[in-house]
């Protein structure tokens, strides 16, 4: 469970033929629920999955009822939005591949948003919740892709993400950390930002497409919230898998967009285009737009702009034609720079060296979530000063669950 509880909750059991005060069906149980209630669901024990369509209409969590197994369902979960509703998922296995697994109706939009928390789940569908009025929480999970507006997606394998513009601007921010974002299935981006209502800080994503369709990017950031924040894409690795179409700088490894006035920092990053921009092939950087993002300490490979100083060697950027990280996971493999990034001890490694370009680098590493942890107790994500003075106290803030 969450770290968080709700009082006077009440237990509720999924049982198929189970004892007097368990429940024959998920539905039944969400009916007789009252708010902040608990669900525990046993999988049934003929093998087959609780083929429900659910609507949550209320604060709810959902739960295996045995340790480090998950439960087994097959249908859409429909999420009605309400002032300060928590519900959450941990440990779902939904294998419904028709239709998306989490979805929203068109309740009223809530002030004090929704909270949606899923965690260490197992999905064959989509997670579709671009709409306002919903904070998600997306942590050690696998979807087939994703579409939110406001949140955090820390340490999940996905097929493709979007970030869309929500309906009440605030001064948050959108934390997208430790994510590996390979999109072999749809004709899109792997990653697709076009927020403009909260900042953005980007970390330590692995994004590689293979689509051959045209006008596709691993990653197309086309729009920024305005303000005096700096929004960082940083320790990330784009990569565009085997595009040998007409060359435009709208297939790219990485592409930023957009007219914010903004202050966008793009540092110890890999991007890598599928062949030089010599007629055919996908390109590793184009930057249109009025953005002029500062990049420093990144490594390209088949590079391309519409500002030729962008990638100024002046802040360390270097090209590197035999570098690859053309795995399923975005590790580095032979070849790779290591120890290239920004030397500042903000950026330092797990192991206290200097920074490695690419997705394993800093102490945000891919290594933190993957793979995932088999143990019940899992962090999924924690914050802490990178560096502290000498006699200064150390906070530390983590979020964990239990499988």
């Amino acid at each position: 469970m969450l770290a968080s509880f709700h009082l006077l909750a009440t237990d509720l059991t999924v049982q198929l033929s189970g004892p007097v005060g368990t429940y024959s069906s998920i539905g039944a149980a969400v009916t007789a629920a009252a708010e902040g209630d608990v669900i525990y669901i046993v999988n049934r024990p003929d093998n087959l999955p609780w083929s429900e369509n659910i609507t949550v209409n209320k604060s709810l969590t959902f739960l295996s009822a045995v340790d480090n197994q998950k439960f087994w369902v097959e249908g859409k979960y429909t999420i009605e939005r309400a002032e300060n509703r928590k519900i959450t998922f941990i440990g779902m296995k939904n294998t419904n591949t028709a239709t998306d697994n989490i979805s929203y109706n068109t309740t009223v939009i809530p002030v004090n948003r929704t909270q949606v928390t899923i965690l260490g789940s197992e999905l064959s569908g989509n997670i579709y919740l671009n709409v306002g009025g919903i904070n998600l929480y997306l942590g050690n999970s696998t979807a087939r892709g994703v579409e939110y507006c406001f949140g955090k997606i820390i340490g999940n394998d996905l097929k493709y993400l979007n970030c869309y513009t929500d309906n009440v601007p605030t001064t948050d921010v959108n934390l997208i950390i430790g994510n590996r974002i390979y999109n072999n299935v749809t004709s899109d981006h792997a990653f697709y930002h076009s927020n403009n209502s909260q900042y953005l800080y980007f970390s330590n994503n692995y994004c590689r497409t293979a689509t051959t369709s045209f006008g596709y990017c691993s990653a197309y950031f086309s729009n920024f919230k305005s303000g005096s924040v700096t929004q960082k894409i940083i320790n990330s690795s784009f990569e565009y898998e085997d595009y040998t179409g007409s060359y435009s700088g709208n297939v790219a490894a990485l592409k930023i967009g957009g007219a914010s006035t903004i202050t966008l920092n793009v540092e110890n990053c890999f991007m890598r285009g599928s062949n030089p921009p010599a007629g055919n092939g996908a390109v590793a950087v184009n930057v249109s737009g009025t953005i002029l993002p500062v990049f420093s300490y990144n490594v390209y490979y088949s590079y391309s702009t519409t500002n030729n100083t962008v990638l100024s060697t002046a802040l360390q950027n270097t090209t590197c034609n035999s570098c690859d990280v053309n795995t399923s996971d975005g590790s580095n493999v032979a070849g790779f720079p290591i120890n290239s990034g920004n030397p500042l001890n903000d950026y330092l490694d797990l192991d206290l060296s200097r920074n490695d370009v690419g997705c394993y680098g800093g102490s945000y590493s891919m290594a933190n979530f993957f793979p995932f942890s088999s143990a019940s107790s899992v962090v999924n994500y924690m914050t802490s000063p990178r560096t502290v003075p000498l006699g200064n106290t150390v906070d530390v803030k983590v979020t964990g669950f239990d499988k």
